[in-house]
């Protein structure tokens, strides 16, 4: 199906008529019903799926055959990830990547959000990143929900993992919406699981210290109905965490003594050590250091066993701690200078950031307070590297003065503990907020004349860059719709897909906020343009507040610089995007 629509407003730019093409992929083969079967219940019976996806080849080479390898692998990918064996599917994942010419371009989307999870588990978040930005912008250019959902989804870890919680948040609230009202136009290869997403979100209102709601976010998730163990046990970890948070000491001891009976009854040996590395922080903060070994020591031999240097950097860090507080000064900081070795491949700022405030409490406690601030230092000046490509004058101001306070702090040395977990606590959110927000760039069509294309630019930067070489005139509209269930998401969405130019470019965050760049444009020309818009979705049944606002482009413009101003605009109306229930 080709939707076509016309938006006139006699701009100066090459045709008038713009369509974007969704094509339903009408006539797909159907999935294998063994296939359909593990989708359904994989998250609650992983082992289950792998013991019935063993038997199952599909070795013909008809298209259909082909699609069924594909599924499968995916599921097995999924499955392995789950039970924390993601290394184990490796090679078949790599032989179906050959097939993918042979597949419809959304089965393509699961597969790239599991090559995503696969390079992640290797350890280069970054490239997995990558690779899960692709995986989203295939689902989303196709309006396949499932894809979309557990693209998101995928992506979403990696995003923590980078400290861009507010994206992640996004991903996840996205991957809720289609999960929870089942708008699926296509039977998802894989069913991504409510009960990870809604952990996840949880997870988030902790790392951006919202105790309290990641607390009582935590307690509306429903348990799956399965004797998988797992989800109990991950769920229960949370609850400590959260409420070490709140400081709720008793309540912490009680669930850590009953998870510590319970601990080696977890179906995964990977997600045993996860525990274990848990138990240990736990019981660091119940200063029960002999059970913080115990458990550290535990959770180091598993990982070791699987080959995770992250998660091996994690327990060392945890072990290096309480040596340190056990008065093992060298043998402590030698583990937590091998945990910063194994991080700093990984680039987790989350972990990184405990080895350096962990080296600096201890230097501080010790009373060599320059050695402590040089912790501090070394701390901004590594997230500084990490977000180098976003850097701007907002960071470096706040990098020198959050230095120049903790200086200060040698004159009340009693506080330095304090100034150091609030200096690198400022830190994470700055990172966050300066790391800017992913944004989708839609196809555009293109006309059939090749030296026109040629002509102009294929990028946003090409497009801003013939502003400073040709001094073209680029205005952009900056807009808000109101946050809608994603049935009318998607209808808005495919609209406006439809209003554009060859010429244009649209980004969008999933239609609550958007960028639209028109060349060859002035102010009073894309003013009409935003109040054309917004006529059109008013009369295709859109509802609530569209606000808008419009501007020349200038020489000093980036495509990040533009994407963080529409954030920033967003954030300043707390009343737009809907609260959380």
């Amino acid at each position: 199906m080709i939707i076509k629509m016309n938006w006139k407003f006699g701009l100066a730019c090459r045709g008038w008529l713009v369509a974007w093409g969704l094509v339903l992929l009408a006539g797909a083969a159907q999935a294998h019903p063994k296939l359909e079967q593990a989708a359904r219940t994989l998250y609650d019976q992983p082992s289950e799926v792998l013991a019935s996806l063993a038997p199952l080849q599909f070795a013909g080479d008809s298209a259909e055959d082909k699609l069924h390898q594909v599924h499968r692998a995916v599921l097995l990918c999924e499955a392995n990830y789950v039970l924390g064996t993601p290394h184990l599917v490796q090679n078949e994942v790599a032989r179906v990547n050959t097939l993918l010419a042979y597949v419809e371009p959304s089965i393509r989307a699961y597969l790239q959000a599991c090559n995503a999870k696969l390079v992640a588990a290797k350890g280069d978040t970054d490239k997995a990143l990558e690779i899960s930005n692709s995986a989203i912008a295939i689902a989303d250019e196709l309006s396949d929900a499932g894809a979309l959902a557990y693209a998101a989804t995928t992506r979403a870890n990696f995003l923590v993992a980078k400290s861009r919680y507010q994206e992640a948040l996004h991903d996840l609230k996205l991957a809720r919406s289609i999960v929870v009202d089942q708008d699926y136009r296509l039977s998802p290869l894989i069913y991504a699981s409510r009960f990870i997403i809604e952990l996840g979100i949880a997870n988030i209102f902790y790392y951006t210290r919202d105790y309290k709601a990641a607390l009582s976010y935590l307690d509306n998730i429903e348990l799956p109905t399965t004797d998988f163990t797992t989800p109990r046990a991950t769920l229960t970890l949370s609850r400590i965490h959260f409420l070490m948070a709140l400081n709720q000491k008793d309540q912490v001891r009680l669930l850590a003594e009953q998870m510590a009976t319970q601990v080696d009854l977890i179906d995964s040996q990977v997600y045993q050590a996860f525990a274990h590395n848990g138990l240990a922080r736990v019981f660091l903060y119940l200063e029960d250091l002999p059970r913080v070994l115990i458990h550290a020591r535990h959770g180091l031999r598993l990982f070791e066993q699987e080959n995770q240097s992250a998660q091996v950097g994690a327990s060392k860090l945890l072990l290096g701690e309480a040596l340190l507080l056990t008065g093992n000064n060298q043998e402590g900081l030698n583990l937590l200078n091998e945990a910063a070795d194994a991080l700093q491949d990984g680039q987790d700022l989350n972990l990184i950031s405990q080895v350096y405030t962990a080296r600096a409490k201890h230097f501080a406690r010790q009373g060599e307070i320059d050695r402590a601030v040089a912790e501090i230092e070394r701390f901004i000046d590594h997230g500084n590297q990490v977000r180098e490509e976003y850097q701007d004058q907002a960071l470096i101001d706040a990098r020198q003065e959050i230095a120049e306070e903790t200086r200060s702090s040698k004159l009340r040395q009693d506080d330095v503990a304090l100034q150091i977990a609030i200096g690198l606590a400022v830190v994470l959110v700055l990172l966050s907020i300066v790391s800017g927000t992913a944004f989708w760039r839609y196809a555009r069509v293109r006309t059939d004349s090749q030296q026109q294309d040629q002509m102009l630019p294929e990028t946003i930067d090409e497009l801003i860059d013939r502003i400073r070489t040709h001094n073209i005139q680029v205005c952009i509209i900056k807009v808000r719709y109101p946050m809608v269930e994603f049935g009318e998401l998607q209808k808005y969405t495919e609209l406006t897909r439809t209003l554009v130019r060859d010429c244009d470019f649209v980004q969008s965050h999933w239609m609550s906020r958007m960028v639209v760049y028109l060349p060859f444009t002035n102010v009073e020309q894309a003013g009409k343009c935003a109040e054309e818009l917004q006529r059109l979705l008013q009369q295709a049944g859109m509802k609530g507040d569209f606000t808008h606002s419009v501007r020349l482009l200038n020489r000093h413009d980036t495509e990040q610089s533009i994407a963080q101003e529409l954030e920033n605009s967003f954030n300043t109306s707390p009343s737009f995007e809907p609260a959380l229930p």
